[in-house]
């Protein structure tokens, strides 16, 4: 999908499938925690297709600064920007966007693209336990007029 094709929709998605993540991991549940914990990490969305265009629109822009072998996830604060990059998928028999629900380490995000008031952030995150997703945002498609 391109920007003119992506709908602008409300920030909250129809439907959300979470998995539980509390105790899971040998570091704690503070980083999954939304009270300012200085432990806490930031949420993050990740469109479930990237086509070969836009990953190479995006490659391009980072100007060398990752090479081939190295394993990274794009990713936004923004759902917005991760639409762009979403698939519409059959969601309990109606088509929805889908993207994935992540929290991201913040020592691990390096900023690839940043514009105004937090829209089209781009950031990468190596493919570790830097990211951990925890759920799927479906969001209705509106009518077009």
């Amino acid at each position: 999908m391109n920007d003119e094709n992506v709908p602008v929709i409300n920030n909250e998605p129809g439907d959300i499938f979470a998995a539980r993540l509390e105790g899971r991991y040998t570091d704690g549940d503070e980083w999954l925690k939304m009270n300012g914990s200085p432990d806490e990490w930031p949420v993050a969305y990740i469109g479930t297709k990237l086509t070969i265009d836009a990953a190479d629109g995006i490659i391009s822009q980072l100007a060398g600064e990752y090479s081939d072998d190295d394993d990274f996830v794009f990713c936004s604060p923004d759902p917005q920007t991760a639409l762009k990059y979403s698939d519409v998928r059959n969601v309990n028999g109606d088509n929805k966007l889908v993207i994935f629900q992540a929290r991201v380490n913040p020592e691990a995000i390096t900023v690839v693209r940043l514009e105004n008031n937090n829209h089209s952030v781009i950031w990468a995150v190596p493919k570790d336990d830097s990211i951990r997703p925890y759920g799927l945002c479906c969001y209705p498609i509106p009518q077009r007029a």
